[in-house]
């Protein structure tokens, strides 16, 4: 795990191996794509680093995305929540089209465990996705006080936190009763909240 950890630092825009390959078929065995969200202030390749062979290995198309912050950014996740949403629809459709299977199954991290619901909800995806598994998705949101206390147990209290709203809107944005919670929780549907498509 730290290995992959730590190729997500050195390269961070890297597919690690055994992802993303595109001529990779569905088999009877394991007919869908599997598909990894990583969580906010991370990357596909710091998240998943460890998974991605270990599924490819036993058989599965494996694909992941990075979103929530330009290429050559080490860390993402990052942007306005209705971003990832959008882009993780065109990623779905992609895969879909490259590979020709009819389905995936999503397994997404903290807040790649809640952005699916919203695509699921308000942008079509329910047809295609077979399965979400969420791994301590912010579906109920979180507070600032949570914030703070995670935050003093990671060391990164301080400045993060009090501007995190201008250097991180998914971190405000999964605040309970925040619009953008809202919206991927129980709300309207969402829309692109800057340009990062």
């Amino acid at each position: 795990m730290a290995t992959g950890f730590a190729a997500g630092y050195l390269a961070p825009d890297s597919d690690p191996p055994g992802a993303n390959d595109s001529s990779c078929r569905p088999s009877a065995e394991h007919p869908r794509l599997v598909v990894l969200i990583h969580g906010t202030a991370e990357n596909a390749r710091q998240n998943w680093g460890s998974l991605f062979p270990l599924l490819h290995n036993n058989g599965y198309c494996v694909f992941a995305l990075d979103y929530g912050a330009p290429g050559g950014v080490i860390t993402k996740g990052l942007g306005p929540i209705e971003d990832g949403v959008y882009i993780l629809s065109d990623h779905i459709d992609q895969v879909l089209a490259a590979t020709g299977a009819g389905q995936v199954d999503i397994v997404g991290h903290s807040q790649g465990g809640m952005l699916p619901r919203a695509y699921l909800k308000y942008l079509g995806g329910a047809p295609k996705v077979h399965t979400l598994v969420g791994l301590g998705p912010t579906n109920h949101g979180g507070t600032v006080s949570g914030f703070v206390t995670l935050n003093s147990y990671l060391g990164t209290l301080g400045a993060v936190v009090a501007f995190g709203n201008i250097t991180c809107p998914a971190r405000t944005h999964q605040f309970t009763g925040s619009d953008s919670w809202r919206t991927s929780t129980t709300g309207a549907t969402p829309s692109p909240a800057c340009t990062t498509r």
